[in-house]
């Protein structure tokens, strides 16, 4: 006997209305707080719009996310256009929201006026590394401003709440490290009782919502009174921590297994034992009597399992025995005197799933089956592992797709010179790197071909020196004024490093010294790995002082400062002019902006003269270019890279 009917009917849009019915998540929150933080995931929602008869402006959620956002996924509109979804695995970009919020990513700004067309639509929501990337209805992935992940998910103590015209169709959170549905709405058990009218009530004909109070609750017609038979009961469900004595949650049976006076038949709870453990209790009738066993487990052991009880009935020897699996585990077994007569309190007139709990919030059942023979330990154990499914198609983010384009050879289809590519940085904020030209420098890789040339727009970084005065160097120059040498320089190495504040500097050569900013963090450790796995090592040729040997040098940098004929022209040599210079070589076109929109000087890389060990070029604030700036001078930081 399978209580599971598979005349199912078709699945109703929608199937719930929430916004007359607000429904609260509990099960979701759980879920939440039992991610591994460290995990790759994908949060996928489908929803149905019925009605936009609201007045303009109207907020409605598909799941409050909470202000600050508290939940680890959270979804809401406006009926005047806009859509906003959250994910708690992150922290806020937001200063004033600190260490408490979770990032929101908007998908249609709320100034479109446009509201969601009614019928269905899908949110995919990904979180991968420390990027954080959503879409609705397919549409192109809007990517967060600053991702950082958040290593402790327990801040994430709000149950979100659904309110809004329409339905919430289908939920799913995808752990993309291990191939595992973490968590879905609705489940197994969920979808029969939301479209099955034959096994739901035997009260009910017709379609029944789900209920407020118990929303996992699901009650067949199957009524076990009268019968006298083997049963296993196979549970896949979402176990809840448990914190006092008293505290329980029904999970499936016919009458509480939990409660003493009651004579149920078949019925498992999950119950408080004591500070160190938790129990599965196993009750069912035997000779018209209540027999009870607790299973004892770790009180840790919350979360989603696989938990298996059969009840076996020996009439020729009059003995019953009752024995419970977590996940494939024998936990224990229980013998009884005497057979079962079919009998239970007046109570207990239908076998039901997820019945009442007393500890505030209800864990989820994802699957659930009542059979009426005793499976093997062998078959149990082979029915005791969580769901692998296939793991889904991560989709290319944006700067995959533009590595792609430009590998294709046709990157200047979707890109001009002078277009931006937004990228966050943790320290800096958001960096606008804007296209200076195609295919203009010399790649590391002898297999890549073509190239996309970056260089930052807005001095963000601010000033910082080249070189520190190196003290102990018997070139005065370099003594008292820095290192005019860009192999060796301070700002070489930094801007190519991702190691730790303080931990960035090592000395080049003998004479090497830290500069001001060696308590500052590599400027690589800032960029997200999305961006920096799709940039390219450069084969950077700069000019040697004559101290230094003269002619040229090559180092391979993935970050460089620009040299003088790439910005003015020249020595091709040292680098090909990029293209938004030589389109437009006016002073004004070279000026650039800090944070504070003031014109500012900036660094080239090179050499000023072959006779000099100390000046480089550099270009003033009004555009104009000069080669008399010091090493030991703070000057504007304008890196260039490259995506191949």
């Amino acid at each position: 006997m399978n209580i599971i009917d598979n005349r199912i009917e078709i699945w109703p849009q929608p199937p719930r209305n929430f916004a007359t019915e607000p429904a609260t998540w509990n099960a979701l929150m759980l879920a939440g707080l039992l991610l591994d933080p460290t995990h790759d995931y994908k949060f996928t929602m489908e929803f149905t719009i019925t009605s936009t008869a609201l007045p303009s402006g109207t907020t409605r959620y598909l799941l409050d996310p909470g202000s600050p956002v508290t939940t680890i996924f959270g979804a809401f509109y406006v009926n005047n256009g806009g859509l906003t979804c959250s994910c708690g695995l992150f922290k806020s970009s937001l200063v004033d929201q600190g260490e408490i919020a979770g990032e929101s990513i908007t998908l249609i700004p709320n100034t479109v006026g446009v509201p969601l067309a009614l019928g269905i639509h899908v949110i995919e929501c990904y979180a991968i590394g420390n990027s954080l990337y959503a879409s609705i209805d397919g549409s192109a992935f809007v990517y967060a401003v600053s991702t950082i992940r958040r290593a402790d998910l327990s801040i994430l103590t709000k149950t979100p709440v659904t309110s809004h015209t329409g339905g919430v169709n289908k939920l799913e959170i995808f752990d993309l490290t291990t191939s595992e549905i973490k968590w879905k709405y609705p489940s197994r058990m969920e979808f029969l009782r939301l479209t099955t009218s034959t096994n739901i009530d035997a009260t009910q004909d017709s379609f029944r919502i789900a209920q407020v109070s118990l929303a996992g609750k699901m009650i067949s017609n199957v009524d076990l009174r009268g019968k006298v038979s083997d049963y296993t009961i196979g549970l896949d469900v979402d176990l809840v921590p448990l914190a006092t004595p008293g505290q329980h949650q029904e999970l499936a049976g016919q009458g509480t297994a939990y409660s003493a006076g009651t004579i149920a038949i078949a019925s498992v709870s999950w119950n408080y034992y004591n500070a160190t453990y938790g129990a599965f209790t196993v009750s069912t009738e035997v000779a018209g009597e209540r027999i009870a066993k607790a299973f004892s487990a770790p009180i840790a052991t919350f979360g989603r399992h696989i938990v298996f009880v059969t009840i076996a009935v020996d009439n020729l020897s009059a003995v019953t025995t009752i024995k419970l699996y977590l996940d494939g585990t024998l936990l224990g077994t229980q013998t009884a005197a005497g057979v079962p007569i079919g009998t239970a309190s007046s109570s207990a007139t239908n076998f039901t799933f997820m019945a009442n709990s007393t500890i505030g919030s209800e864990g989820k059942l994802h699957d659930g089956v009542l059979l009426n023979e005793v499976l093997s330990e062998q078959a149990i154990k082979a029915q005791s592992h969580l769901p692998i499914t296939v793991v889904p198609e991560i989709p290319l983010t944006r700067m995959e797709i533009i590595q792609n384009n430009v590998r294709a050879g046709t990157i200047a289809n979707d890109y001009a010179v002078g277009d931006i590519i937004e990228v966050a940085h943790s320290t800096y904020g958001t960096l606008d790197f804007e296209v200076v030209g195609f295919d203009q420098v010399v790649l590391n890789d002898p297999l890549l071909t073509h190239s996309l040339v970056l260089m930052l727009k807005t001095s963000r970084i601010g000033n910082m020196m080249y070189d520190n005065a190196e003290p102990t160097n018997p070139d005065i120059e370099r003594a008292s004024n820095g290192n005019n040498r860009w192999a060796v320089s301070n700002i070489q190495q930094w801007l190519n490093s991702s190691a730790a504040a303080n931990s960035w500097f090592v000395a080049t050569h003998t004479y090497d010294a830290a500069p001001t900013y060696a308590n500052a963090a590599g400027f690589m450790v800032g960029l997200p790995t999305y961006f920096t796995d799709v940039l390219a090592e450069v084969k950077v040729t700069t000019p040697l002082a004559t101290v230094d040997g003269g002619g040229n040098e090559t180092t391979v940098n993935k970050i460089f400062l620009p040299s003088y004929s790439q910005i003015m022209g020249g020595n091709d040599t040292v680098g090909v002019r990029f293209t938004k210079y030589a389109n437009d070589t006016t002073a004004a076109n070279r000026i650039k902006y800090d944070a504070t929109s003031t014109a500012t000087l900036w660094f080239l890389r090179d050499i000023a003269t072959v006779d000099n060990s100390r000046n480089l070029h550099y270009i003033a604030a009004d555009g104009a270019y000069y080669n008399v700036t010091r090493a030991v001078y703070e000057r504007g930081i304008i890196p260039c890279c490259v995506i191949a």
